[in-house]
């Protein structure tokens, strides 16, 4: 009787667990083909059964897809003319789905909304004024008939925030106030939105703020957590409209996830430990009760260096990798994986769904479901069986482990101690050595866009000669054309594939060169006759758009230019152009704002595009005569750059058309001295050259950490300390679109100058991906065969 209950109790117990167990899941969703493996989940339905997101489907385009259980991941197209789309929000029922779409975009090509249906497919949304400039759809109510997000009031314009209910759209602003606004996310019942609003504060900085918003109320500002009076964003709300999350300073100076109420005002969630104090909420369930996001576990801005977060009141805040595995079994599923973050909940809290990098080192979109806990019926069940098996136990000894599955441990377990030796071989750092003859010394000073090409100058018996380095082939000289005494590569195309530099013929002015593997060097003069001292400053991604400046004759202005297919047009009768955009759409420079005096000369930077013509930037509070735009993002809405400022010398500049001109500051120790010479393609890495006591130093910079020394970066956040002994780098000069690789020129060991390569790669390597699968596979081989 007493075996018959213990089976029966048993086998109840066990269909019910199993049950629970298969309910439970980790997977990948997948990707579109076409382009590179790479996927991104961003928005989820409320019951948790679809998910929306972009995949790449060419090296620079993503389309928007939708997935399910039953159809795996799925393209949902774009509009006709466009050539990139990305989903942000999905209904409940999955019928309708929002995002935005464009073709070529850039500044001057910017994004549009886009609604999907299953009627209709994708179509563009505009219910926008006609002045309306860049339009994004960002989130939906459950039943998809209220749409909210931003739209920018023309090219020079303001964002505002917005608020459509399927025939009217009302623009989210504080009448009273002059400000930027930005519509993030919707209740269920689309009458509640949450959003930032950025207030004009001059001369002081732009005041950030979150808001949420009614018909009724208008905006409500929710402002910041204790002891901080700045920068706070809402990036998510429940269904019910009574909870909001998002990020704000603290009284550190750090960024925290927050959870708002009416009654509690904004709570700081805290961190996770390890790395920077950064942590960022995403999204809420449909009480509030359960939030999810991402924190700052290794230190360094990448977004590897992240891990996703879950919250809720009891447990606080727990990393969901180690929930997933300790709380739900699911450590075999995750063996590999790299979760970075987690971006939407369901309205139960039992689907989440984020993003990461897969076994192979892809980016990939990932869905978890976790399982409540087993109910009071099971667990009594289950005890019942442990009281059955501690009295076997009593009776009969059990050996778990036996000899060989311990030497199948040990294998694991050096198999993985081997791999975590492995990650320093992603990151590093490189001397570029330097050409033969002449004394020894190299510069870098451009780099492809994908960071695998770099291109500067290197002594030689000769003179200066231009460089191509790669990985593959080191540093190879491109030559000095016979009538010239030097050559100097300043730039490449985004695959390395044409190089731009200078010529300095043995008599006459400068002359810019392009330089292919098949043609070599070929002298570039579109010029008219009789232009002087012509400069090739930069180049575009496809190598159709080059820009810089000439003079017309000895001794008259700098003339900026845009040259494209053959066509050179000046932008600037008195100014240099630094930069281009990846498109070559939009540039930037420096105008002499007086040309014919009086003196002292006055410099102001600028951005140009065909259709707004060249647009001055200003200066930094308290500076006036000098500012220079060096560089551009690739997507040409940053610029970075110096300008005189109050601190009565060059300080670094980021510009970007909703925040003005904003002064990066400069590292500790020195005379006050900074300049930004390049940015990531997105705009949100900046390096170029501060001064500490030591002199030119190379800095980083990022939003959440601000102005950092490149040298202490690559040592404490990627352990390159090693190779960095006996190094001065001096400057950073450029780095990669995707703020991987940066390059630079500095004294070597030897007391040359060098040029130099940094790669920073804090995720796992495949080795250790590989060593962690083959324990987890080992371990369940253990336990199938116990």
């Amino acid at each position: 009787m007493r075996t018959t209950t213990l089976s029966t109790a048993a086998l109840m117990a066990c269909a019910s667990f199993c049950a629970v167990a298969s309910a439970q899941s980790f997977i990948g969703l997948g990707e579109l083909t076409g382009g590179p493996y790479s996927s991104r989940a961003s928005g989820l339905s409320g019951d948790g059964q679809y998910v929306v997101g972009s995949s790449l489907i060419t090296d620079n385009e993503t389309e928007a897809f939708l997935w399910t259980e039953s159809t795996g991941i799925v393209d949902l197209g774009m509009p006709p003319g466009s050539d990139t789309s990305t989903a942000n929000a999905v209904s409940n029922d999955g019928d309708t789905v929002a995002g935005f779409h464009g073709a070529n975009l850039s500044a001057t090509n910017p994004a549009r909304a886009m609604l999907w249906t299953t009627g209709g497919g994708p179509t563009d949304f505009d219910p926008f004024p006609a002045n309306a400039d860049v339009r994004g759809a960002g989130d939906l109510s459950a039943d998809g008939t209220t749409v909210v997000g931003t739209y920018r009031r023309g090219f020079q314009g303001a964002d505002a925030a917005y608020h459509w209910d399927g025939s009217t759209l009302t623009t989210i602003e504080d009448p009273n106030l002059e400000d930027f606004t930005n519509g993030t996310s919707v209740s269920a019942d689309g009458r509640v939105v949450a959003g930032s609003i950025a207030i004009l504060n001059f001369p002081n900085p732009l005041i950030r703020d979150s808001f949420i918003w009614t018909a009724d109320d208008g905006i409500t500002r929710l402002g910041f957590l204790p002891g901080a009076t700045n920068n706070s964003s809402a990036n998510g709300i429940s269904a019910d409209g009574n909870v909001v999350v998002g990020s704000s300073d603290n009284a550190a100076g750090d960024n925290e996830a927050y959870r708002w109420t009416e009654a509690d005002g904004m709570v700081g969630l805290g961190d996770l430990p390890g790395g920077d104090f950064d942590s960022r909420a995403a999204d809420t369930t449909a009480d509030g009760s359960i939030v999810v996001g991402r924190s700052n576990v290794l230190g360094g801005f990448l977004s590897s260096a992240f891990d996703p977060f879950i919250w809720d009141e009891t447990g606080g805040m727990r990393n969901l990798v180690d929930v997933l595995t300790d709380d739900f079994g699911l450590g075999s599923e995750l063996a590999g994986w790299n979760l970075t973050e987690a971006t939407a909940i369901s309205d139960d809290g039992r689907v989440i769904v984020g993003n990461g990098f897969n076994p192979d080192g892809n980016s990939e979109a990932w869905r978890a479901v976790l399982v409540p806990e087993p109910s009071a019926a099971v667990l009594g069940m289950l005890a019942l069986i442990g009281l059955g098996l501690l009295r076997t136990s009593c009776t009969r000894s059990i050996n778990p482990l036996g000899k060989r599955d311990a030497a199948r441990l040990s294998v694991a377990f050096f198999l993985v101690s081997f791999g975590l030796c492995a990650p320093a071989s992603a990151q590093s750092f490189m001397g570029l050595g330097d050409l033969a003859g002449g004394d020894f010394q190299s510069s870098a000073l451009g780099l492809s866009a994908d960071g695998q090409v770099v291109t500067g100058s290197s002594d030689t018996t000769s003179g200066l000669e231009a460089f191509r380095w790669s990985e593959g082939t080191g540093i190879v000289g491109l030559g000095v054309p016979a009538g010239n005494d030097s050559s100097v590569g300043f730039s490449a195309t985004t695959d390395g594939a044409i190089i731009l530099g200078r010529l300095f013929p043995t008599t006459g002015s400068i002359v810019p060169f392009t330089w292919t593997d098949a043609d070599g060097i070929e002298n570039f003069d579109p010029f008219p006759t009789g232009a002087v001292d012509k400069f090739a400053n930069d180049i575009d991604s496809d190598g159709n758009t080059i820009v810089g400046s000439y003079r017309s004759a000895s001794r008259q202005p700098n003339i900026a230019y845009h040259w494209n297919g053959g066509v050179l047009t000046p932008i600037s009768n008195s100014g240099v152009a630094n930069g281009v955009s990846a498109d070559g759409a939009v540039v930037v420079g420096k105008n002499l704002v007086n040309p014919n005096g009086p003196l002292p000369l006055i410099d102001e930077a600028f951005v140009w595009n065909a259709a707004d013509g060249n647009v001055g930037l200003g200066y930094l509070p308290g500076g006036s005569l000098d500012s220079i735009a060096t560089s551009i993002s690739a997507d040409g809405l940053v610029v970075v750059g110096r300008s005189d400022s109050s601190s009565g010398s060059s300080e670094a500049f980021r510009w970007t058309l909703g925040d003005g001109m904003t002064g990066l500051g400069d590292l500790p120790g020195g005379d006050f001295n900074s300049a930004a010479s390049d940015a990531s393609a997105d705009g949100r890495v900046i390096v170029g050259r501060g001064t500490t006591a030591d002199g030119s130093t190379p800095f980083i910079w990022d939003a959440s950490n601000g102005m950092r020394d490149l040298t202490d970066v690559l040592i404490n956040d990627f352990g390159l300390g090693d190779e960095l002994v006996g190094w001065d780098l001096g400057g950073a000069e450029a780095i990669s679109n995707d703020g991987r690789v940066i390059i630079g020129r500095g004294i070597n060991p030897d007391g040359n100058f060098e040029a130099w390569r940094a790669v920073m790669v804090p995720e796992p390597s495949t080795a250790i991906l590989g060593a962690v699968t083959c324990l987890g596979l080992l371990l369940r081989r253990t336990r199938r065969e116990a």
